[in-house]
């Protein structure tokens, strides 16, 4: 069994200042490996001289074979008729000529078979692979379907929030100016109140004050009613009994009457301290509910304030979510043109074994 890489070997250091000299074009070094390939009875292949040469394209290396071995025919024929040479060395020369021919033949076909179950093995790895990319590339159209889908309801769900944020923020204007309205409503009508209250108070006091001076007149007039009637009793004790039906029942009349003007006293300063009290009351009342009417306010603007907070909070949650399908959106698109560009690489790869085939 021939040696490939003993043989490659030899060959190189053969060629040495040949394949270094850079003078030598590699068409010419070409033919000079190919000429000592077929010396060692290696079959020359473009593959196996760039092996050696280190650098060459296909083309041009099998185009520098196809002429060694146009030169190498040519100087056969040359050979045959030529009747000067003896027969004995025409006939080594045609065998050696036959010899390389079968050879070569045998070869070519073994490296053709090779060839030809490297590439059914690439074909298959390359139609594995393509069916591979066409999947991810049918999954990552679906995903970026999905994801647009995503992003444009993301989108939608992002404007209706902004519409409602901002139907928020109108109704809080309406309602700050609502509450600054009733504020100063409220202001306006407690004042007015504390006004009209304290305006009740000065005259409930002054009459207060002139019922209670009444009072205390009525009660002087009594006492000295009381003391002159003491008084006249004593003095008058002799004709009591005289005049006893009479006076008896003009004094009893007059204590009546004293009795009487004393309650009627006594029930206008009730009825005043009554009408105190209830006006006392309704202010409270008013001021209680003016105070849980601020209140309802507060608690009112406490809840759009923390409407709107939460709102601005959906709102950054949704913007985080849109980047993140960005994000994601921009990495499948990476992705999808990596698997893309692994593809063409893969066709190229493809089309240049069609070729060297």
């Amino acid at each position: 069994m021939i040696d490939e890489i003993e043989i490659t070997a030899e060959i190189k250091k053969e060629l040495n200042e040949v394949l270094n000299n850079s003078a030598i074009k590699t068409p010419e070094k070409a033919r000079a490996v190919a000429g000592r390939l077929l010396r060692r009875g290696v079959q020359p292949t473009w593959r196996l001289i760039r092996e050696i040469l280190g650098t060459g394209s296909a083309t041009t290396l099998q185009k520098a074979v196809n002429q060694y071995w146009s030169e190498l025919g040519g100087y056969l024929d040359k050979l045959e008729k030529r009747p000067d040479l003896p027969e004995k060395l025409v006939t080594e020369f045609n065998h050696v000529w036959d010899s390389a021919l079968q050879l070569a033949e045998i070869h070519a076909k073994a490296q053709v078979e090779e060839a030809l179950e490297k590439i059914q093995k690439i074909e298959i790895e390359i139609n594995q692979k393509n069916e591979s990319l066409i999947k991810k590339i049918q999954e990552e159209q679906a995903l970026k379907i999905e994801a647009d889908l995503q992003l444009q309801q993301l989108k939608t769900e992002y404007e209706v929030q902004q519409k409602t944020l901002e139907q928020y923020g109108k109704s809080h204007q309406r309602l700050e100016v609502i509450i600054k309205e009733n504020k100063k409503e409220f202001s306006v009508s407690l004042s007015a109140q504390e006004q009209v209250f304290a305006e009740k108070n000065t005259q409930l006091q002054q009459t207060y004050h002139v019922l209670e001076g009444s009072l205390e007149q009525a009660q002087q007039q009594l006492a000295a009613n009381k003391s002159q009637q003491e008084m006249s009793e004593k003095q008058s004790q002799e004709i009591i009994i005289d005049l006893k039906q009479g006076k008896q029942a003009e004094l009893d009349r007059q204590a009546k009457q004293y009795d009487s003007m004393l309650e009627h006293y006594s029930n206008e300063i009730g009825q005043l301290k009554t009408k105190l009290e209830v006006a006392e009351k309704q202010l409270r009342n008013n001021n209680n509910k003016a105070q849980s009417q601020h209140e309802n306010n507060l608690v009112t603007t406490t809840e759009l304030q923390s409407n709107v907070t939460m709102l601005l909070q959906s709102n950054k949650q949704l913007e985080k979510k849109n980047k993140d399908k960005s994000s994601q959106l921009a990495i499948q698109q990476s992705e999808l043109q990596k698997l893309i560009r692994e593809h063409t690489k893969l066709e190229v790869r493809f089309e240049t074994l069609d070729f060297d085939k």
